[in-house]
């Protein structure tokens, strides 16, 4: 199996390891391999190949637009949200 990922973006200071998390345990627990990482890991080649996936993950509120118009594109292929980076206000106590 084979899956795209949107919303990895170079704002955040560890989203490289972050990705390289992710692909590490995509490929141990269920040998998967990615198509295409948006957009850190994009070219145009890959882009190109977007639609050979069978799963899209969107990891930020940034990459829901994105996927959107993929998704437009890309109609017949499963999308996934998820937000794992979230930020909590946690109040003094």
């Amino acid at each position: 199996m084979t899956y795209n990922i949107i919303g990895s973006c170079p704002d955040l200071s560890k989203f490289q390891s972050d990705i390289c998390e992710i692909e590490r345990i995509l490929k141990g627990a269920f040998d998967m391999k990615p198509v295409c990482i948006l957009p850190s890991h994009g070219s145009v080649n890959k882009i190109e190949e977007m639609g050979s996936a069978h799963i899209n993950l969107v990891l930020r509120e940034e990459g829901k637009k994105s996927s959107r118009r993929v998704k437009r594109a890309l109609w017949n292929t499963l999308f996934v949200w998820k937000a794992l980076w979230v930020k909590r206000n946690r109040g003094l106590a």
